[in-house]
């Protein structure tokens, strides 16, 4: 019963990130239909980020991955990274990019995994979760 681990939070410049524990019955349900961006992990723990007032109105998305999260051979190949750990983070940034540009992972994977001009991101490791925020500094628009 109960939660399984606290939660963590960490703030800089860029907002707040939180990683919000599972319960015995899965997500934290409290979290359903909350405008933070935000990412489910595969234990259950759901990843929010509440933008810095600088950032608010902008397109803004986040991605996390927890670490050591298995990913097929041919998706860390697709991703041009040279081990599993940096496969994570461009996995994240990947997806971060669908999410502001609105095109499909497949699609993005069939690319070249550069990040398009106009979106800024931010990947870090906390709380054993890869973490990636972005937004759009201009009319990122469709790859």
């Amino acid at each position: 019963m109960g939660y399984r681990t606290g939660v963590l939070k960490t703030e800089d410049a860029w907002g707040v990130v939180t990683i919000h524990p599972a319960t015995d019955k899965g997500p934290d349900r409290t979290l359903l239909g909350s405008r933070l961006p935000h990412a489910r992990l595969s234990d259950f723990r759901t990843v929010t980020w509440e933008p810095s007032h600088a950032l608010r109105g902008r397109n803004v998305a986040l991605d996390a991955e927890a670490l050591g999260t298995s990913m097929p051979q041919s998706v860390v190949g697709r991703l041009k990274a040279s081990n599993p750990f940096h496969a994570q983070r461009q996995w994240t940034r990947v997806e971060v990019v669908a999410k502001l540009t609105d095109t499909p992972m497949l699609v993005l994977l069939r690319q070249d995994p550069s990040e398009p001009r106009g979106i800024v991101m931010d990947s870090q490791v906390f709380g054993g979760v890869w973490v990636t925020r972005g937004f759009c500094s201009v009319d990122a628009g469709h790859r």
